[in-house]
């Protein structure tokens, strides 16, 4: 008997969660957002962060409700008053639903998520409207508030005519795929577009000079874009594996809709030969972007077909391709179109060359920064014989040094010697910087030596190499904290010498303004300085500190931002010896 109560009292949750849902899928008179919003990525570009929705979106209709309290009622422990305790699922409509620390836009902003991600959250919550139909405030099961028809769908899936990018790949170096624009003045369509489409927009980019006869027809395929004297014939796009520096700068403005892209006229030179270190970069011209070029691109391409319009040397993450007239388009993940001839995919490969520490591994750890370095065995007379080389980026722990006549040798934690030489990168164990308690984690960035090193109080977890910001565009010292994370952010900056923009980089955490430590797949420069100020990690690297750092993630958030809860990670960076 007791058995078959404890049964019944564990379904009886379940049945009024059940009849929640049911009640609102069937009816929306819980919260009527049974109706999902338009599809934003489609029609504006980039959704903004702020709390009201873009210019030009369409508030979701909500059923009128009637509520008995007129202000935010709290419970003893300071949390609002939730009108229902029942978890009842939810799904992200716009491409960054933001979460709130209450059910207030004035409060902070504490993390995001994107578009497709489906969630759990409990309510309404007793509080103002989060909207001007009635839209009201529901809590996250992971703690935070978001607003019904403003982001958030409750008991409807989202429409097939609402664009879902595909979730990030957490299992690769990078988690999404990406590919380089080949041809300035790059369209991204709101759809795949017909050819009396692209003939229109095609003359919409590059319209006759001023005297030119308006109505001579063009040579060849009026859907074509305009010739390219050294393309050459047409072929499927290439796969790139070394873009050279693409840089970083300022992350594209979420306050504004569409943000618009000013690029150079003339793609960056990608650098050539040797991908040590400590090579040299192909330095990129500034190529004096046209004012035609920097008014269309500030102001938007303000065209009823377009997302937004790319350059030369851009980078967009792209999530599928179609195959439509006997063409290739690039889905990108903010739901636009691109012409596949337009682009070259990129071989995003990534080295693993950080080194986790434990109790057998500790500093100090020497890094192969430059092209290989020899190593050494001892034999059977007990002498230190050449036994072959480390690789570039192979890492050891040094656990003694000896010294053989007038060489010095380091003695790893393998039993193996390697000889004191240049091109050699050794990571010595660091004292805390004052604001660091007993068991916070921080992390220190080497300018001198180009190096990371993660630790946890006193205790080193993890170290490699990383690249920081070049002459004239040096990393700001000083003590910080990490501000925010992201598993990406697109970033650009079109002010520089070398303006660039790349789509979505991966695991980005800000700490001083716009200076991030954040994942490269554009160089394998690691060990010498080569940024606009970011510090810049291989992928695998990137991602293990991006897990490691705070703020806490929680599971389907794509960005965090740090609160006086959950601080930010602190980061030292110093000018070593």
């Amino acid at each position: 008997m007791q058995g078959t109560q404890t049964d019944r009292a564990r379904r009886w949750p379940r049945r009024v969660a059940a009849a929640v849902l049911l009640l609102a899928a069937a009816s929306c008179g819980l919260v009527g957002v049974c109706e999902p919003s338009p599809d934003l990525g489609a029609s504006t570009g980039r959704v903004p962060h702020a709390a009201p929705p873009a210019a030009g979106a369409v508030p979701l209709p909500h059923a009128e409700a009637t509520w008995d309290g007129g202000g935010e009622e709290e419970t003893g422990d300071g949390e609002p008053r939730l009108r229902s305790n029942a978890l009842v699922p939810g799904v992200s409509a716009y491409e960054k639903m933001n979460v709130f620390e209450r059910p207030d836009y004035n409060s902070a902003r504490i993390g995001y998520l994107r578009r497709g991600v489906r969630v759990l959250v409990r309510g309404p919550v007793d509080a103002p409207d989060c909207g001007d139909n009635s839209q009201k405030w529901f809590q996250l099961e992971e703690g935070g508030y978001v607003c019904a028809g403003r982001g958030l769908l409750i008991g409807a899936p989202l429409s097939e005519f609402l664009y879902v990018p595909p979730p990030p790949d957490f299992e690769g170096p990078v988690p999404y795929r990406y590919a380089k624009v080949r041809r300035d003045r790059t369209p991204v369509y709101k759809h795949a577009p017909t050819r009396e489409e692209i003939t229109e927009v095609t003359d919409f980019l590059f319209p006759p000079p001023p005297g030119a006869d308006a109505d001579a027809e063009p040579d060849g395929d009026a859907g074509a874009e305009p010739a390219d004297p050294d393309a050459g014939a047409a072929e499927p796009p290439p796969v790139v594996d070394n873009l050279g520096d693409l840089e970083e700068g300022s992350p594209l403005d979420p306050g504004a809709a569409g943000a618009p892209i000013t690029p150079p006229t003339e793609p960056p030179v990608a650098t050539t030969g040797t991908a040590d270190a400590g090579a040299e970069d192909g330095e990129v011209e500034d190529a004096g972007m046209s004012d035609a070029d920097r008014e269309l691109l500030q102001r938007g391409p303000r065209h009823r077909l377009l997302v937004r319009v790319l350059m030369s040397g851009f980078t967009v993450a792209y999530a599928s391709t179609e195959h439509l007239d006997n063409r290739t388009w690039y889905r990108t993940l903010d739901g636009g179109y691109v012409d596949g001839e337009a682009l070259a995919g990129i071989d995003a490969r990534s080295d693993r060359i950080g080194m986790v520490l434990d109790g057998t591994k500790t500093l100090p750890v020497g890094i192969v920064a430059g092209r290989s370095a020899r190593a050494y065995a001892a034999n059977e007379r007990g002498e230190i014989a050449a036994t072959g080389t480390l690789p570039k980026f192979a890492s050891f722990a040094i656990v003694a040094e000896e010294t053989r006549g007038d060489r010095v040798f380091w003695k790893t934690s393998d039993g193996t010697y390697v000889s004191r030489q240049q091109g050699v990168v050794v990571v010595e164990k660091l004292d805390p910087p004052r604001a660091v308690g007993q068991w916070d984690k921080w992390i220190v960035v080497d300018l001198t030596k180009q190096t990371l090193t993660a630790y946890e109080g006193t205790v080193p977890v993890f170290v490699t190499l990383v690249s920081t910001g070049k002459e004239g565009y040096e990393t700001p010292r000083g003590v910080f904290r990490i501000l925010s994370k992201h598993i990406s952010n697109p970033m650009d900056d079109f002010a520089l010498g070398e303006p660039y923009a790349i789509d979505e980089v991966p695991y980005v955490m800000y700490f001083q303004q716009n200076v991030a430590l954040h994942g490269a797949f554009w160089h394998r420069g690691f060990g010498a300085v080569r940024s606009h100020g970011c510090v810049n990690l291989p992928g695998y690297d990137a991602h293990w500190l991006f897990d490691w750092v705070h703020p806490f993630r929680p599971e389907g958030w794509h960005g965090v931002y740090a609160t006086d809860t959950d601080p930010g990670t602190i980061v030292w960076v110093r000018k070593g010896d």
